[in-house]
């Protein structure tokens, strides 16, 4: 009687849609058509202030695919630690061959960039999370789905430039130099 309780609650809770579908399927039930990564790479491997950097995907998936959503780390994935939070970058695509534009900012450390993730949401709302098989191993996902990824690995260097129009103090006052 429990289960059927519960089959009904979670039937009228997605019917009323408190709790999206999408964010169902991948915690309940498998894609019975998963997508799959087929290959990847970065337009400039090495980066710099004021660069972007490409990082192309193509990924197959009978369904179609809705978007992608990246997971990218400045933590070398064979070193990853499940403590440690994974800076997110994301992308959004109707097809299944598309791209994520990184910016390189002068707040951006120097060090390499990993993807250790790509999230497809395909056209039939499934969603399915692709980790770079050294992290998933790494991090003891052993039932994950696995691609090498390291293709879409790149480096930020020489992050430390000079600003051409620096900030300068011209002044300042207090208004009362002595407060109890």
């Amino acid at each position: 009687m429990t289960k059927r309780l519960l089959s009904v609650f979670f039937s009228l809770v997605l019917a009323i849609g408190l709790i999206p579908s999408f964010a169902l399927a991948e915690s309940y039930w498998p894609d019975p058509n998963p997508s799959r990564f087929v290959s990847g790479s970065v337009d400039k491997p090495t980066v710099t202030v004021g660069d972007t950097v490409t990082i192309s995907y193509d990924i197959s998936d009978p369904d179609g695919v809705a978007s992608v959503s990246l997971g990218i780390s400045d933590v070398d994935p064979k070193d990853a630690d499940p403590n440690l939070g994974i800076p997110m970058g994301s992308a959004s695509s109707g097809d299944t061959s598309s791209g994520f534009r990184y910016y390189v900012s002068s707040s951006t450390a120097p060090g390499k960039r990993w993807v250790t993730s790509l999230t497809v949401t395909d056209k039939a709302g499934w969603v399915t999370t692709i980790y770079d098989a050294t992290y998933a191993a790494s991090m003891g996902y052993a039932d994950a789905a696995t691609a090498d990824l390291s293709a879409l690995t790149f480096e930020v260097v020489g992050t430390q430039a000079a600003d051409p129009n620096p900030s300068r103090f011209v002044s300042g006052s207090v208004d009362k130099p002595t407060v109890t």
